[in-house]
């Protein structure tokens, strides 16, 4: 395979960004050693196996190779549940999360029996979440979880916290909820682009107190931390705005202009990387209908995200 950094979302194009990173002295942590002691000029690379683990298994090669540790987080379904992958992963030394959407199981479940309230679903849903977590830490010590979104489905996972903790669960970090943002810039390829917020409609910074209007998150069993993606500061939302980055040689430049802030976080889907063109061109052809798609459902719903 010949390596392309002509094309964007190409694992050469990836590495390259590696590569960029690391030169202009960046260091590489996974979530549960950001969060016990990160400091310093630091990227914190997440992965969101949704679909193609065979993807990530070859950008976690390419890492490894580089002597970079990530984070990878994956979902309890079949199109992201390849335990062999999993295991290869991780004995790249990679962190391994939970990817987790059991509320919208339980959700699926429970359709054919008719309406069902949220908190009715809370209990399935955490047990699943129990069981979904034990899972994974078959092949890893799991205390990472993220939340698993998908922009036309009726609920947010990330509502069974108003009822349960993770923290219970022995989990130190849910990003969302666990880290404070205002100075540390995420980037997401959430619409196979950088700025993609327009068309995200779950991943992506919220204001504080933006959601639920008049309620807030009092009475949940976890509440965000201040200046967390649920609970942004204004001022984190100002420092956001400092860094336009829409594709990836967007982001080549602004690492070797040496203006990028010290902390970041940077969320890719790997399913959205290839090298080879024919599925690179599906993928950009699928992506480019789902961003129209999340348009009509931002038109129609809205941009409140916890429903």
């Amino acid at each position: 395979m010949i390596a392309d950094t002509n094309r964007d979302f190409t694992p050469a194009m990836y590495r390259k960004l590696l590569e960029t990173l690391q030169e202009a002295g960046y260091a590489f942590m996974a979530f549960e050693e950001f969060c016990k002691n990160g400091a310093g000029k630091c990227v914190i690379l997440r992965h969101d196996v949704d679909r193609k683990p065979e993807n990530s298994l070859r950008l976690a090669e390419i890492e490894a190779g580089m002597g970079i540790r990530a984070s990878y987080h994956f979902r309890v379904v079949g199109s992201s549940n390849n335990p062999d992958i999993i295991r290869k992963v991780a004995g790249l030394g990679h962190e391994i999360g939970y990817h987790y959407e059991d509320l919208a199981l339980a959700a699926a479940n429970k359709s054919a029996g008719g309406t069902v309230s949220i908190e009715g679903l809370a209990a399935d849903a955490f047990d699943r979440f129990r069981s979904g977590l034990d899972y994974f830490r078959t092949f890893y010590p799991v205390r990472v979880i993220s939340m698993h979104g998908s922009p036309t489905g009726p609920v947010d996972n990330r509502l069974v916290w108003k009822y349960f903790d993770y923290h219970e669960s022995d989990v130190l970090c849910e990003p969302y909820f666990d880290l404070d943002f205002s100075g540390m810039l995420y980037m997401t390829d959430t619409g196979r682009r950088w700025d993609g917020d327009r068309v995200n409609i779950r991943d992506r910074p919220l204001p504080a107190d933006s959601i639920l209007p008049g309620e807030g998150f009092s009475g949940w069993k976890v509440r965000p931390c201040r200046g967390s993606l649920l609970s942004m500061t204004e001022e984190g939302i100002a420092f956001r705005e400092n860094y336009k980055i829409h594709t990836t040689k967007d982001f080549l430049k602004l690492a070797e202009s040496g203006k990028m802030p010290e902390r970041i976080v940077i969320n890719t889907h790997p399913q959205r990387w290839n090298d080879a063109f024919t599925p690179w061109f599906w993928e950009l052809c699928a992506q480019s209908f789902k961003n129209q798609l999340k348009k009509l459902v931002i038109r129609f719903r809205g941009l409140k995200t916890i429903n």
